[in-house]
């Protein structure tokens, strides 16, 4: 009867070993998807979020020196366009009104030129449209603005994309009640990674501007992010 005991468990022994492995690997397994699962939350916790990354961009582009930019303005009366350089503390614009009319602007050492004729002749100080000037500069510049309403207000959607070679982020905030909707394409400028430690700058917007008597669509595209203009005056 006793040798009949010790055969049941040496025969016993290895099944029961093999259930005891299989219950360490079961528990190993666990244990690994929940530590896998718990790294994808804190990878997830720590990815910024929509409003994050629109906050980190336009506070880049906020100190550039200067950049390209390039607009269309969808206005009730036509579009328009502006195409601009700007630099430490000055710009230059060519505007193309709804009719078609051209007129080059240049703003720099603190003097307003007013070109009519593709440069031809310039008009300085009264005559030279100052106020014009720099509703136009701020007007450009406003995309690029870090204001806290801009991210702080409405739900984002985002996805990467590419667009002519770049990867891009795409964000999108819809219209919601009294906000405007608004879109942005966001890229890492190589050629500022050594000056900024997360070079993300907009290289394309799109947003509502409410003027005083007016609201229109503006599209602008930002470019040369690293290489600022050096504006000077005409000669008159």
């Amino acid at each position: 009867m006793r040798l009949a005991i010790i055969f049941l468990a040496l025969l016993c022994s290895p099944l029961l070993a093999a259930e005891a492995d299989d219950d360490e690997k079961e528990a190993a397994e666990a244990t690994t998807e929940k530590a896998s699962e718990k790294e994808k939350e804190e990878e997830a916790a720590k990815e910024p979020t929509e409003a994050e990354l629109i906050e980190l961009a336009l506070t880049n582009m906020s100190k550039l020196k200067g950049y390209h930019v390039e607009a269309v303005l969808d206005t009730p009366g036509g579009k328009a366009t502006l195409s601009a350089d700007l630099g430490e503390g000055s710009i230059s614009i060519i505007g193309k009104d709804v009719k078609g009319v051209v007129k080059h602007r240049i703003a720099t050492d603190g003097k307003f030129y007013l070109s009519l004729d593709a440069g031809k002749t310039w008009k300085t100080d009264e005559e030279a449209d100052k106020e014009v000037t720099i509703m136009f500069s701020n007007l450009l510049t406003a995309p690029a603005t870090p204001l806290k309403e801009i991210w702080e207000k409405g739900e984002f959607t985002s996805e990467e994309v590419e667009v002519k070679g770049e990867e891009l982020v795409h964000i999108t905030r819809p219209a919601k009640g009294k906000d405007s909707g608004a879109e942005w394409w966001l890229v890492e400028e190589k050629g500022l990674r050594k000056t900024f430690e997360d070079p993300l700058f907009v290289r394309k917007t799109i947003m509502t501007v409410e003027a005083d008597d007016i609201t229109f669509l503006i599209t602008a595209t930002f470019t040369k992010l690293s290489k600022p203009a050096a504006i000077k005056a005409p000669k008159l």
